[in-house]
């Protein structure tokens, strides 16, 4: 596993098995811009390396300060990107295994028109079996 980038909220990561970036959320923060910065960055590293597969570690992501962020720049980018596949973890906090369905939910239509899926997991293990079998 090699590291491209880390800081104080996530750190991106490309997986042993070729095609694959993770990104580990290790906190959130309320401040609009910070989200929009980081999508911005998540969105960089997906277009640098060309994978196809994404695994996003979400076990300490319990608020987002902007939702439509999401809509208007992370899902048409992984589209873009040809990224269909999306693991997400959630580890077992009940809070957020409930923000991720929410979220998924709310991008449906965006998932949908780009063909992205998101499947949920609570361990990383299971995550990594699934994404690099499909």
């Amino acid at each position: 596993m090699k590291q491209l980038f880390e800081n104080e909220y996530m750190k991106i990561l490309t997986s042993p098995i070729q095609g694959i970036l993770e990104v580990d959320i290790k906190r959130t923060s309320e401040d609009v811009d910070k989200l929009n910065e980081h999508i911005a960055i998540i969105n960089q590293y997906i277009k640098d390396t060309k994978n196809k597969k994404l695994i996003l570690n979400l076990n300490n992501f319990l608020e987002i300060s902007k939702e439509s962020i999401l809509k208007e720049k992370f899902i048409p980018c992984i589209g873009e990107q040809e990224i269909t596949q999306i693991a997400v973890i959630t580890g077992e906090n009940v809070k957020v295994k409930s923000l991720v369905s929410e979220l998924d939910n709310y991008l449906k239509h965006e998932k949908e028109q780009y063909g992205v899926y998101f499947n949920i997991f609570e361990q990383y293990d299971q995550a990594l079996q699934w994404i690099s079998s499909e």
